[in-house]
């Protein structure tokens, strides 16, 4: 069997939120979105198969306007993976056989903090639910901040509150970026985020998959892994 091919599309670089520690250091910095003609072009002059995988991002490619077209154009082509915050997905224009990888910061009030979106963490509950009643695949990343591990939030907790069961959980670590130097956003030390990802791997055990990001299995404490 061969490893499948992994192609990044960065289809935009607006965003309407504006995360304390936003990763993608292009976002609101400008850039041509990617049309869908272009898209198209790419995939076929890599002679992209259904074995392969295509990730969509941006900036928040919801936004872009020709982001469903894109979606539909794609589907069936390869396996089509998407990044997004949650906020904006319309998923009645979407096929059902892709997947969402969409954030949660923490609670509510510390979510919209980060992503300093009064609504965002509303509308992206709402959009996680309308992806599990339409049977669209999503998992939830959580990224380990400061707030998360002071107010002890619970994983499996927020998941039961909410009605939510992602294919995958991802337990990501929050790593410095040039966005957070500049909001002076403290970035949590290494051990309070293994002991936080070690004890939340006890709870979601057996119940869930969970994938590590940016912290490998092995630094996990406690002999959880």
């Amino acid at each position: 069997n061969m490893k499948p091919r992994i192609f990044y599309f960065n289809i935009n670089y607006s965003c309407n939120n504006r995360c304390l520690y936003c990763f993608s250091h292009n976002t609101n910095g400008g850039g041509n979105n990617i049309d869908s003609s272009e898209v198209m072009k790419r995939i076929r002059d890599k002679k992209v198969s259904i074995n392969d995988i295509i990730v969509i991002n941006g900036g928040e490619p919801t936004l872009h306007t020709e982001f469903y077209q894109i979606v539909n154009m794609l589907n069936g082509k390869a396996k089509i993976k998407i990044y997004s915050n949650g906020t904006m997905i319309d998923v009645g224009k979407l096929p059902n056989d892709i997947e969402f990888i969409i954030p949660i910061h923490g609670i509510e009030e510390d979510h919209n903090k980060i992503t300093q979106n009064p609504k965002s963490y509303k509308q992206t509950i709402c959009n996680l639910k309308a992806l599990q009643s339409s049977s669209i695949k999503y998992s939830i990343k959580f990224i380990v901040n400061e707030d998360m591990i002071a107010k002890n939030f619970n994983v499996l907790d927020f998941l039961v509150k909410n009605n939510l069961t992602p294919s995958e959980v991802w337990m990501a670590r929050l790593v410095e970026t040039k966005v957070s130097i500049t909001n002076n956003y403290t970035v949590p030390d290494i051990n309070s985020v293994k002991q936080f990802i070690s004890k939340t791997t006890k709870q979601l055990m057996g119940i869930y998959p969970i994938k590590y990001i940016d912290i490998a299995p092995c630094q996990i404490i406690d002999g959880t892994i």
